[in-house]
């Protein structure tokens, strides 16, 4: 939704990762590996993730390449609510 207010288009293809709704369960991984590759292509330096506490999210945990890339990349800069603000740098 912040990405149609700003009248931008999602830098990667999967919005909303609810798994065997908008990709199968099996896909996990590669769905991951998909998502990375399209952010590092769009030279994303800050990220909201909403839900789960990122290391205990479950659809995080199905996609290891993600979740390596966002800790090695990025550091949570605040949280609230039930979103954190990831950006770059350490």
């Amino acid at each position: 939704m912040l990405y149609g207010l700003h009248g931008r288009v999602s830098p990667q293809p999967w919005v909303l990762l609810t798994p065997d709704h908008s990709f199968l369960s099996a896909d996990s991984a590669h769905v991951g590996s998909t998502i990375v590759d399209n952010l590092k292509k769009h030279d994303v330096t800050v990220i909201v993730l909403e839900g789960s506490l990122f290391e205990n999210d479950p659809i995080l945990a199905t996609m290891p390449t993600l979740q390596a890339w966002i800790t090695r990349e990025f550091h949570k800069e605040i949280q609230f609510g039930g979103y954190q603000i990831w950006a770059v740098g350490r």
